[in-house]
């Protein structure tokens, strides 16, 4: 039962301090607590926990046009941040996590402007067939009590080279999804309303959020700064480890699938036995990928019976692939 709901508005656009943020409350929110944050960002990209940077973003150009690059949690793909758009996390423990009203929370937001939103797959937020709106959601095991994070971003505005500058899927990642590019398939909400602003959409969502749970407490972050736990997730954040990981060695990439989608896949072996196993993917279970990761690690490839579908059909693709070349 939720007995405490809590409202931040945060006042930087420093994206990494930001995302430390949502970070810190991921981990530090108690069972029967709430959590509403919204949150904007200058000139960044995120990518999602298991994907390949320089396979999703033009990072040279990027960074050199002054853009911040950063990796979430959550899984999902790479997404183009500026301040024409609005961040939202929802916090809570399982206990008290609902998706499908999280979801109606914010359909009766986008409605109440004027928005005939619908929800497309899992987790985008489409009007009139464009996608105004992309979610990723995080469970997340912390001492024992299972977090739970929805999170996403609101496109209110956008500069409108910017998504097909800077995003770089892959054809084949494209045509998977039915679309021709990236900008081709998104939409911004003042093109529907030409009074639609970031401010006035986080207004509706507190609103609606307060009518529906009760009143909550809007709080400032500048406590939150100075916990060591804040801290210790900003260091982990911006480091180049996490951003960029181990940088793929394409020689040892190939192909296989997973959840009836293409993935990269990269096997570091010695003498036939898995010592480390990289999976390139915007699926958005992070945890089942990790559990492929380390079921894979420590595997012999000529003993394979004992592994599970997925990661038995990993095996034998890296085999057949390894015959090609």
């Amino acid at each position: 039962m939720i007995n405490k709901l809590s409202i931040y508005i945060s006042q930087t656009t420093n994206a990494y301090i930001n995302q430390a943020s949502e970070a810190y409350f991921l981990e530090s929110v108690k069972e029967g607590e709430l959590i509403l944050y919204f949150w904007a960002n200058k000139n960044a990209i995120f990518i999602g926990r298991n994907q390949d940077v320089f396979s999703e973003v033009a990072v040279d150009e990027f960074l050199k046009d002054g853009g911040s690059i950063l990796r979430r949690f959550s899984g999902g793909g790479a997404v183009y941040h500026d301040l024409g758009n609005i961040n939202f996390s929802i916090i809570t423990t399982e206990k008290d996590y609902d998706l499908t009203q999280f979801r109606n929370l914010l359909l009766d937001a986008f409605k109440s402007l004027g928005i005939d939103a619908k929800l497309s797959g899992r987790n985008d937020f489409e009007v009139n067939g464009f996608k105004f709106s992309g979610n990723a959601y995080l469970k997340r095991p912390v001492n024992g009590v299972v977090k739970c994070l929805q999170h996403g971003t609101i496109l209110v505005s956008l500069f409108p080279d910017a998504v097909s500058k800077y995003l770089t899927p892959s054809k084949a990642k494209l045509e998977r999804k039915g679309v021709k590019s990236v900008e081709s398939r998104v939409t911004c909400l003042c093109k529907i309303n030409k009074d639609i602003t970031v401010e006035g959409i986080i207004q509706r969502i507190k609103d609606i959020f307060i009518a529906q749970y009760g009143n909550a407490e809007e709080n400032t972050l500048e406590k939150v700064y100075g916990e060591d736990l804040y801290k210790n997730l900003y260091m982990q954040l911006i480091s180049k480890k996490w951003i960029y990981g181990e940088y793929k060695l394409n020689e040892n990439c190939f192909e296989s699938i997973i959840k009836n989608s293409k993935v990269d896949i990269e096997l570091c072996l010695k003498d036939d036995i898995i010592i480390n196993t990289n999976i390139y993917t915007d699926e958005m279970d992070v945890c089942f990928i990790q559990s492929i990761k380390d079921e894979l690690n420590g595997v012999n490839i000529n003993d394979i019976d004992s592994l599970t579908t997925d990661s038995k059909k990993i095996v034998e693709d890296y085999k057949r692939w390894k015959n090609t070349i």
